[in-house]
């Protein structure tokens, strides 16, 4: 698998996946389908540009807080999760109604 900005294929791996096969690896990879936080950095300003953005505001403490932009999703993204959500809902319908 290679990285969905720069191309590369150096991913940060958890030492406990080194037995799993790649996929799961970078699965669990900290910066998920990026291979690095500045490849995670520029997809997050590429979707921001794309998608727009949310602020949130995080208190870290009585004193300090950040503001920070998190990229919408995409129309298609945002109707895949849609479609999943009422798959869930429906199978919860039907698991009750068996019930």
């Amino acid at each position: 698998m290679r990285c969905i900005i720069c191309g590369g294929t150096s991913f940060s791996i958890r030492v406990c996946d080194f037995d799993k096969p790649r996929e799961e690896q970078l699965k669990y990879s900290k910066y998920g389908e990026c291979c690095s936080l500045s490849c995670a950095f520029k997809k997050s300003q590429r979707l921001v540009a794309n998608n727009g953005y949310t602020k949130k505001t995080y208190r870290v403490s009585p004193t300090k807080t950040y503001v920070v932009q998190i990229p919408n999703y995409s129309h298609s993204v945002q109707k895949e999760i849609s479609n999943k959500s009422e798959q869930v809902e429906q199978a919860t319908e039907t698991l009750a109604e068996a019930v």
